[in-house]
């Protein structure tokens, strides 16, 4: 029997992609010039895992769900918007164990995970390369260490569930403030949606059209309505250029 200790594992959650895609290429170039170049060496000594590079004998999603449950650490590329990675990344976040989020420079943070810290990666310089990797050591590190606490969209929803429900004014209050919270996060997901399917022709913009968007920006801007604190911020900076 050996006596060397058990290495810590990670898994690695997100798009694929088919043999030599751009999908593919990018995963690996993420995996191998980035993630192994930290995880795998000292101090860390990971063993990290990918769900293409499991040999092992049985069924391929029960052993993919079972190292996202297991895994001491997990890394979450959100790029491509993938929906396996986000079916895998919520099962993840719903066994409340570490787990470090990337996603490609340039690419939007999904709106579920916005207020997570997310490490932007590029694979097109070898300073964005080297930027990468130093971040990823700073989490791994931080994670690490005993000042931890797991965060993630539902480990926050259960807190604040168990404030609701616990009564009194601040349960009431905050009860409240959660079903605004969803009705907000519907409203950003159509218009999200709306704007996806948009497609302006800057050019065919006319000066009229211009003029008139203008117009109605000044108005809002202008008029004494209160509505929010962003609004009415907003009001105030474009009073300052407008």
């Amino acid at each position: 029997m050996s006596d060397k200790k058990k290495k810590k594992t990670c898994f690695v959650i997100g798009p694929i992609g088919s043999v030599d895609s751009p999908t593919r290429k990018h995963a690996d170039f993420l995996l191998d010039g980035i993630i192994k170049e930290v995880l795998e060496k000292d101090p860390f000594s990971y063993e990290v895992k990918r769900a293409d590079k499991d040999v092992s004998p049985g069924s391929i999603n029960s052993a993919v769900i079972n190292d996202i449950l297991n895994a001491d650490l997990a890394i979450a590329d959100l790029s491509e918007r993938n929906p396996n990675a986000f079916y895998e990344l919520g099962i993840r976040h719903a066994c409340d164990k570490p787990v470090i989020h990337m996603i490609q420079s340039g690419e939007q943070i999904p709106f579920d995970n916005f207020d997570q810290r997310c490490i932007s990666f590029s694979t097109e310089t070898w300073s964005g390369i080297l930027s990468a990797r130093e971040d990823l050591r700073g989490c791994v590190e931080y994670i690490s260490s005993s000042e931890y606490k797991s965060s993630n969209p539902v480990t926050i929803a259960k807190a604040l569930q168990s404030i609701a429900n616990s009564g009194g004014d601040a349960g009431l209050a905050l009860n409240s403030l959660m079903e605004e919270v969803n009705s907000l996060r519907k409203e950003n997901r159509n218009l999200y949606a709306k704007l996806n399917n948009v497609n302006v022709n800057h050019k065919e913009f006319s000066d009229d059209a211009r003029k008139a968007l203008y117009d109605a920006l000044s108005n809002f801007a202008a008029s004494g309505d209160e509505t929010g604190p962003s609004q009415n911020s907003w009001k105030r900076s474009w009073n300052k250029v407008a």
